[in-house]
Order: structure tokens, then sequence, then C-alpha cells
């Protein structure tokens, strides 16, 4: 007899009214619920638990869908909506109207369904076959089956999949039909949310009820967190011998787990569950969770995590996310350096030979490696190097990150050549995790990290601040005697302990942000058990024109770049929903805001339903900044709100570009202070040198070779003296302290005044000739912002040298190798930039324009770009004698005044080039 589907549904009805009873999940309803699974499980675990398990499969599927990262469904919401309608006939009537409006204005669409056939339900008979489990799982694969981003044997699977006679696939409404006619209305309304996998507000707890069933089951779950294979190790020696539930509890079933462990190890090829980490709010919480042992701070690199499965015999690799699906394919261009990191076959040699024979599992955190910057690249770079599913997201990046590849970062082994090391302490598992991998610079790595007593707070807060500074997101502290956190469930829960900057007061990035509308999101509805049409989400709006709305009282422009919906507590929340119902107004699609411009990013998941004519101001922490799939704008990272600030203005509130600034800053900070590991092996030259080397086309002169003393060649070359980096302030960029070529010519560190030399040199044509040759670098001896200015308008004030701008963007990315048609011989072309901290209005950039313009007799169409600095100085192009690069910042002061300026101390060269 199959177990029937309803009396899941029994279970999950009876647990939902009881969380209803309490707005919060009180101490009595807990143990309530508590009691009722238990008596659920012990009245239902012998039909559940029938061999060969796949009933059991069945039902702890429906139980807990999101354990089924294997079966994704790929179902559109307009198409189930439409294929459920028909299939229970509301189809042109009433009800199927009633129920299309309650979906286009954001219901949950299971409960909009149940009421709608509830409504009619007295008039249809019920059927007397009931439904079991093993159809509903049977429907759910089928629907698997037909999506690409199920896992592959589950994809196209011959098994599964259900065709007609004539090949084509069967649709929607005819898979569902044989199933929704013979379910009752709450049955149907659980149906679907297993299909969403989204079974909120109710919240089974997951250990609690594999125990329920079997005791051993939470623990062969840790070790295999496939679902169907640790469901059927229940029914395999020796597991099989053991009874579900030991009687009596409490004294037999210590013994019982350390039994089942015993014989417990992981399986190559089917993922170890992780568990989530500890996050510490505050220091004393690392000190009490690995209870002031010695403990190892490992730097938390920002990527995505990866479980490696390797097998030499037969020969595969999979690779599992953290949450369990497989994803062998997308990360295809980082199996070269796992199998190099491991010493594979052709990438061993008989002197360093791989260091296990036959398989191995591993941890790995997965990056992309910069290699213009030599260093670690910002999270979103991701995107550009998977796949999702066998699609490139960002395929159209390809040409322009050539410098940039995957990376693996390991952290943990957890098995090798099939014996399990999840229960060996963490030092143990370091050294043998560090006999098998080679660190290949810009490939692989092992995790840095720095030993810490916790009985001292201050060496943790040191180790701490001293990895955020190096831009790094936070630790990941572990004990030195704990074995891995999936393991050893007999001798308590030994978690990692997550700190990051966000998780501590007053250490995170915040801001205060307008915010211009809300929404109502659907699931956090169900989450916080709240009303159906509570506001819960908030639209976050930047001003694109802050100066001129504060000066000149311009119609507002917001960018609504990022919704928040987290850290507002019930009561302030609650308190917000009745001021929205005063101070807003309704927002559609097509509403024209009488307000203010509103610009709604397209990538925005919920719909905002309200608009706030004067938006409300809130404080907005974030864990660190990213950029959307397709964007070259920063965003908050996982926002929440720290509080709310009803007395103060939107217009002080953080601007579009002050957002951006602050990204850069966070993100920049560090990135020059970064360790050691991966420099370590780069090539000597510098990676400024390295650019230049490869525009071979190009020929190159030093400046002070130029116009200096001849060198002497009896002596030798003498380093340059080491120059402090000047500070970036609001008038001046910042210099390097190196010359980016090191020619091999003696150079003078003391030149004679610049004028001097410029006059006393062969003379000016062979300086014009010369420039026409090459590309002019300038070096460290005019590092002073007077030297420079002189040397630019010496350059200007001569007929045979005229500034003209690069058309775009597009033509100096372009222009390697190539003529550009503005340019030519003997020019002085000048780029005119925009740097990562504009200060002033867009009518101020433009009197700026206009003055140089008029000034210099530059044409009006500069190029404005959002490119790093040294980026566009490195592009080598042809036919132009010499690349100016300037900030527009640095030119402000000119634009303030009416009369001419001379603006020769207002210039000097980012990276010293021109």
């Amino acid at each position: 007899m199959g177990f029937q589907f309803s009396e899941i549904c029994n279970l999950l009805e009876t647990v939902e009214c009881i969380d209803k009873k309490a707005v919060r999940l009180s101490l009595p309803s807990k143990i309530q619920k508590q009691k009722y699974i238990h008596e659920w499980f012990c009245k239902h675990r012998s039909l559940i638990l029938e061999p060969p398990g796949d009933q059991a499969i069945a039902a702890l599927s429906c139980l807990f869908p999101e354990l089924r990262p294997d079966r994704v469904y790929g179902l559109f919401k307009k198409d189930f909506v439409r294929s459920i309608i028909g299939v229970l006939g509301m189809k042109g009537t009433d009800r199927g109207r009633r129920l299309l409006v309650r979906v286009e204005n954001k219901e949950e669409l299971a409960t909009a369904v149940a009421d709608s056939v509830a409504l009619a339900e007295h008039s249809r008979p019920r059927h007397e076959n009931a439904v079991t489990v093993n159809e509903v799982d049977t429907l759910f694969m089928n629907f698997a089956s037909t999506c690409k981003f199920s896992r592959s044997d589950v994809y196209k699977s011959s098994k599964f999949r259900v065709t007609m006679t004539d090949g084509r696939t069967v649709r929607i409404s005819e898979l569902l039909r044989p199933i929704l006619v013979r379910l009752q209305s709450f049955e149907i309304k659980w149906l679907i949310r297993m299909t969403e996998k989204d079974m909120q507000p109710v919240i089974l707890p997951v250990d609690e009820c594999f125990h329920a069933l079997h005791f051993a089951l939470p623990s062969l779950q840790s070790f295999h967190s496939d679902l169907t294979v640790a469901v059927k190790l229940l029914f395999k020696e020796p597991y099989d011998a053991f009874l579900p539930l030991p009687a009596p509890v409490m004294t037999k079933l210590p013994q019982y787990i350390d039994g089942v462990l015993n014989w417990l190890k992981p399986t190559v090829g089917v993922p170890v569950r992780i568990p989530s980490c500890y996050k510490a709010r505050k220091f004393s919480d690392v000190q009490t969770e690995c209870k002031f042992e010695v403990a190892w701070a490992e730097t938390k690199y920002d990527g995505e995590r990866m479980q490696i499965h390797l097998s030499i015999d037969p020969p595969f690799i999979k690779i599992f996310s953290k949450s369990g699906r497989e994803s062998t394919d997308d990360r295809a261009r980082v199996h070269e350096a796992i199998r190099k990191a491991l010493r594979i076959s052709e990438y061993s040699n008989p002197s360093s030979p791989a260091g296990f024979q036959k398989s191995v599992i591993l941890e790995a955190e997965l990056v992309v490696f910069d290699e213009y910057a030599q260093r670690i690249a910002e999270f979103h770079r991701i995107s550009d190097h998977v796949n999702r599913a066998g699609v490139r997201i960002n395929a159209a990046n390809d040409s322009s990150r050539k410098h940039e590849h995957l990376m693996a970062v390991f952290f943990d082994v957890l098995c090798v050549d099939g014996t399990s090391l999840l229960s060996h302490s963490y030092e143990y598992r370091r050294s043998v995790l560090e006999s098998l991998i080679s660190e290949i610079p810009g490939n692989s790595m092992l995790v840095q990290r720095q030993r810490v007593d916790l009985k001292d707070l201050e060496t943790l807060k040191q180790v701490f601040n001293s990895i955020v500074n190096e831009g790094e997101e936070g630790i990941v502290v572990k004990r030195a005697t704990g074995t891995y956190i999936g393991a050893c469930m007999a001798q308590g829960y030994q978690r990692w302990v997550k700190v990051k900057r966000d998780y501590i007061a007053g250490l995170g990035d915040t801001a205060d942000f307008a915010i211009v509308g809300a929404g109502t999101d659907t699931g956090r509805i169900k989450e916080r058990r709240l009303d159906a049409n509570c506001i819960t989400t908030f639209y976050v709006g930047c001003l694109r024109n802050k100066e001129a709305v504060k000066r000149f009282a311009a119609r507002p422009t917001f960018e609504v770049l990022f919704v928040v919906t987290y850290g507002l507590d019930r009561q302030l929340l609650e308190r917000i929903n009745e001021i929205v119902q005063s101070f807003s107004k309704p927002y559609h699609k097509n509403t024209a805001v009488l307000e203010y411009d509103l610009h709604i990013q397209k990538y925005m998941k919920c719909a905002m339903t309200v608009y706030f004519p004067n938006p409300f101001v809130f404080e907005v922490l974030c864990a660190g900044f990213d950029k959307p799939a397709g964007n070259s704008f920063y965003v908050m990272r996982w926002p929440r709100v720290v509080k709310v600030h009803f007395d103060r203005d939107w217009v002080e509130s953080t601007s579009f570009d002050e957002l951006q600034n602050m990204a850069e800053r966070s993100l920049q900070h560090g990135r020059n202070c970064k360790s050691d590991c991966i420099r370590s092996s780069s090539p000597a030259a510098s990676d400024i040198h390295r650019k230049w080397k490869r525009a071979k086309d190009l020929p190159m002169l030093d400046f002070e070779a130029i116009l200096g003393p001849k060198p002497n060649p009896a002596h030798k070359p003498q380093p340059r003296p080491q120059i402090k980096r000047l500070v970036e302030t609001a008038s001046a960029l910042a210099v390097h302290s190196e010359s980016p070529m090191h020619s091999g010519l003696d150079i003078i560190p003391a030149a004679p005044p610049l004028d001097d030399v410029v006059q006393h040199s062969a003379d000016l044509d062979k300086l014009r000739y010369l420039l026409q040759k090459s590309t002019l670098i300038v070096s460290k001896s005019l590092d002073s912002r007077r030297d420079i200015g002189k040397l630019f308008q010496l350059f200007t004030n001569r007929k045979s040298f005229r500034l003209e701008p690069i058309v775009s963007e597009l033509d100096l990315l372009k222009a390697k190798g190539k003529k550009i048609p503005s340019a030519s011989k003997g020019t002085l072309t000048v780029l005119i930039v925009e740097g990562r901290k504009p200060r002033t209005s867009h009518q101020e950039i433009s009197n700026t324009r206009s003055l140089i313009a008029a000034q210099y007799h530059v044409r009006e169409r500069e190029t404005y770009t959002a490119m790093n600095l040294s980026d566009i100085c490195l592009h080598a192009v042809k036919d132009v004698a010499s690349l100016l690069v300037i900030d527009w910042r640095i030119l402000l002061a000119a634009s303030a005044s009416s009369s001419p300026i001379d603006l020769s101390s207002y210039f000097i060269l980012h990276e010293i080039y021109c």
C-alpha cells in the first residue's frame, strides 16, 4: 500500500495552524509542534520506511523540497497558472478571472489557488483512489527532466521524461491533470508550494524530523548530502540491523550513534553536507563558541564555494556548489587549475608525484585572478568566467577579460583514497592538505591563516583588522582540535565561526539613502507571518543630480539601484506601514511621477506598488559592494536597514556618484597592501612594465635620458630613490613612486631645473622629432606639480603642438596598433577623464570643459569615462606623439574664476605618463 499524499498535507496544515496561533513562536507552541511532529512520524514510520526506501525518499522530498538540488523545474509562473486554471476547469469563469487578478497583485499563488478551488469544492466529488507520495515524486521528476538546470542524470532522463507518440514533450497541464483532479484545496496548496520549493510559513526542523524517522538518518545525511543516497543506506548493511529508534532513548542512543559513525565515510561523487557557520556578532562570541582554545583564523575570500570530488580510477571530476547542486560543467574553466594543483598525470613529475593514489575530496573557494593587477579580482568577475546550466552569462566580456582566469583557493580536505578525515582535527587535515596541493601563482593557493590564542581578545581583533584592511571579506575561525563541521554528531556540534565587517556593529559600510517607493514580497510575508498587503520591500533611490537639486532646485532624478528588505523589526515595520498609507501614492509600471524622475533597473524582482512623493531616509548597512550582471555600476551587497530617520532631508542622502565612490574606496582599500603570497612568485618586472612591453609596435623613450646629461658607460645603473606615494587630494591625483619602465640607463636623481634643461638641450626640434617617433615617459625627477605644468605649457605654446582629444573611450581602446583619425603626428593628445571622486555638478563640469576649450583650443568632445586611470594610460596609441591623462577635478578651480588662470599649477600626470 502506498503512503498517501494527504497524510503529508495533514502534517503541514496542522503545523501551519499551530504557528498561526502566535505571531511570534512562543515556547508552549514550540513544544506543541515538536510533540505533534514526533507523534506523526511514530504513527507513519513503518509505512514510510518500507524497503527498498523509495517511499521514504518520496515522503522526505515532499516535506523538504529544498534538499533536492538535483531537481530544478524551470516552470514559468504565467504558464503554470494557466495550466492549473485549465486543469481545474476555471478557464473563462469568474473564479479564474479573480484568481488571475490576485496573482497579478503579487499574492501567493498557492493560497490564491486553494481559495478559488475551495469555493466550488463541495460540488466536486472526491475520487476513491487517493494520490500517493510516489505519484507526486514522479510528477516532480517529470518536471525536472525537461529543465537543463537539473542535474545531468536527471535532465532529459528517458526514465522520467514523458513524450507523446509523435515525440512531442507532454505539456505541463497534461502532467498535472491526473494529480490535481484527485486533490482537495488544501492539498493543492501544498503541492504548489512544493513545486515552488518554498514551504513558508511552515519551516520544519530537518534534523529533528530525520531523527524522528530514524536516529541514524541525520548522521548519514551529514556524510551524504544527497538525500536519495542517505536514505538508501538505511536499507543496506550494516545500518539495516539498527532499529529506527532505540529504547530507552536516553541510555542507548549515544552508543548507537557511535556505532553508526564507525562505519560512515564520505563517498567520492556524493556531496558531503555543508552546515552553516556560526555568525559572530561580537568578538567575544568567537571566544565562547571556540571555548577559549587555540584556533586558526583563515582569510574569508569573496568567491563561490566548491566541494571538489576527484577520482583517478575511474577518471572523473565533480564539483558541487554550496547548496549541493552539481556544477562541474559550469566551472569547466577551473578544472585544469585543480589538476595542476594536485599534480595529476600530465602535470606530475617523478620528483613531485601526486599526494594520493585513487581519489580525494577537497573544499575550495572559486575566485578570479587578475594577471594585470596580480591579485584576486572582485566577486562579480566570476560571472564572466562560469556558465549557468551551460549558458554564458556575460559572454560579451570575453574579449576584454583575457587577462583574468579562474583560480582555486583550497582550505580543507575531507577524504583521501577512501579514508575519511572528517573526525580528524583541523591541524591534521591542514597538514594533509599542504601535502596534496602545489601552490601555483594565479592558479591555485592554500588559504592564508594566522594562529590565534582566543584567551587574548585583542590578538583576535588585531588579526581581524589586518585581514579586513587587506580588502578581504573577513575571517573564519576554526579550533585547532576541532573536527569538520559535519562530523561527530555524538561529540556535539563543532561549528566554524565566521566574522565579517558587517556582522560587527560599527564596522560595516553604512550610508543614508532615499527610499522612493515600496512593494510587497510574498516570500517575506510568509516568512514573517504578516498581513497579505503589508509593505516589506523598500526601493533605494540615488540622486543623479544632487548638486543641481541643492543649488538650483532642479527636478530630482532618482536611479533605483537596489531594494532593502531586512533589518526592520516587526514593530517598526508596522509603524512604517501606517505611515505609508498616509504619505504614499499608488505606482504601476506606466505611472507618471510628478514630483521627480524615476529610473528603476530591470533586474528588480519585487514590483514597486507605491511611491513616496517625499522620500524617507533609511540608514543602510551592507556586506560590501557588487555589480549586477551586465551592468557597470556598484550596488550594496546584502543591504539591511540600521535606522529610520524621519527627521532627515532626502536631499542630503547618498547620491549615485557618492555610492560609486564609496564602493571604490571600500574595494580599493587594502589592494596595495595585500599579502605577498601571490606576488612573491610573480615576475620581477612591474605589472605596468609588462603591460607596456606587450605594445611591441610602439618604441618608448625615457624623458630624463633625453633631456639630461649623457650616461657614463663606466657607471653601473643605480636604483631609483624610493619616493613615498602622495595621498590623493581634491586637487591632484596620486603619484606612483616608480617609473613604469627601467631602461637600463644611468639615471641622475637630482635633475637640473626644467627651464634650463629644455633651453640648453640639443634644441626643441630634436625633441619634436623624438616625440613624433615615440611615446614619452616622464621620469620621477619631474615629480613636482610646477615642473609638470611648465612642461605642459611649453608644449602647448609651440605652434607645432596642439591639443587634440581622443574622440571616445572606444577609440582609445581600439587604438593599439591602429591610427586614430583625429590624431596626427606631432600632436600632444589630451584625454580628460572622470576620476573616482567627482565632487561637483554636471553644470560645473560643463563650465570647466568650455573654459578648457576656449583657453587651449580643445574641441568640446573630450572623453568622460569611469575607467581606471591607470588602465587608460597603459593603452599604446599608434601615431600619437604623446598621451596626457588629466582628471577634470584638478581643473575645477579654473571654473570658479571669470578671468583666465594659469592652469600649470593644477596639472599633475597620473602614473607620470605623458
